[in-house]
């Protein structure tokens, strides 16, 4: 199993917005799954409240060239663009994910 990751900050003023805009994608704090992949919207706390990681759970690398060309993940990378910027875009593996300390997102 491999995990697709994008961290970004979503201007505050247009935090409301931007959760409009990607609602019927995935609600934050909750996951779906489609075509047997889980995907979760998590909303960093602190600061700003700004702050966004989406993490998608995909089977193997082809399943992660599919998602990335997929019309929902396309929509949320243009709602980014426009209301916000891109921290970081990755591919990583079940170890990667550990070491990060963020393996509890999982669960």
């Amino acid at each position: 199993m491999v995990f697709l990751m994008a961290c970004f900050e979503i201007l505050p003023d247009r935090t409301r917005e931007f959760e409009q805009s990607i609602a019927w994608l995935v609600s934050p704090g909750s996951s779906s799954s489609e075509q047997g992949r889980d995907r979760g919207l998590y909303r960093k706390w602190g600061g700003d409240g700004a702050g966004f990681l989406y993490m998608a759970a995909l089977v193997n690398l082809e399943e992660v060239k599919r998602h990335l060309e997929s019309e929902p993940f396309r929509t949320l990378m243009g709602a980014i663009n426009v209301l916000g910027t891109l921290t970081y875009l990755k591919v990583a593996t079940q170890e990667d994910i550990e070491q990060m300390g963020i393996s509890e997102v999982l669960d």
